[in-house]
């Protein structure tokens, strides 16, 4: 998937270019394709250099506890991201901890932002531009922060968007899932404080009704 024209908030769009395949346990370590040109994986797929080329992954966000920095980062800064020759892997590394949950929405908004300066640059280079989100297990933290650059790139609220990217990864981690609904609940108070209005107490509560999902979460 690289074309860079794709409307984010067009979900049946979405469904089109990213069907659910069939999950298996194995596929655990992978990465799986949640939107046009983002992936979610974990640092087996990040180290691997054959993985992220048939990906066609050219930009990279690196999702760690501050305690994992040893082994959970950068590994092909210097390597083209391509077999033929190109830019390099382009990276962003987030330190991510629940401990620290007030930085949830800043790193929310910083991937988000990443990506979209990646599908800008790709719109007028004509270069590819995939973005792999990563953490150490590709089912806690780099969940967490992919549930909220889907949040934020289509329009979903917190359940949407975690059940969207669970159809695609089944087994996240409770507590980060939990970590990302957090970061939605501060955007929410934030939006309400700088608009004033109480209109939007649906956007993120568990038991708010779905809107903006496609057919197969309704």
């Amino acid at each position: 998937m690289t074309s860079t024209k794709v409307d984010y908030s067009n979900l049946a769009e979405l469904d089109r270019l990213v069907p659910v395949l069939d999950w298996s346990y194995g596929a655990r370590n992978g990465a799986q394709c949640l939107l046009p040109n983002l992936y979610l994986g974990s640092q087996a797929v990040a180290r691997s250099l054959p993985a992220l080329r048939e990906l066609g992954v050219t930009h990279i966000i690196c999702v760690r506890d501050p305690v994992e920095g040893a082994f959970v980062r950068p590994f092909f800064e210097t390597y083209a991201s391509v077999t033929d020759g190109g830019p390099p892997f382009q990276y962003r590394t987030l330190d991510f901890s629940e401990k620290r949950s007030e930085r949830i929405l800043k790193e929310f908004s910083e991937a988000t932002q990443f990506c979209r300066e990646v599908w800008r640059q790709a719109a007028v280079t004509g270069r590819p531009g995939v973005v792999l989100i990563h953490c150490l297990t590709g089912i806690e933290a780099g969940a967490a922060v992919a549930i909220g650059v889907v949040m934020e790139l289509t329009g979903m609220s917190c359940r949407d968007a975690t059940q969207w990217v669970k159809e695609y990864k089944p087994i996240l981690e409770a507590q980060h899932v939990a970590a990302s609904d957090a970061g939605a609940r501060r955007k929410r108070i934030a939006m309400e404080e700088e608009e004033g209005s109480d209109d939007m107490g649906n956007m993120d509560h568990p038991d708010a009704p779905a809107t903006r999902m496609h057919a197969r979460l309704r």
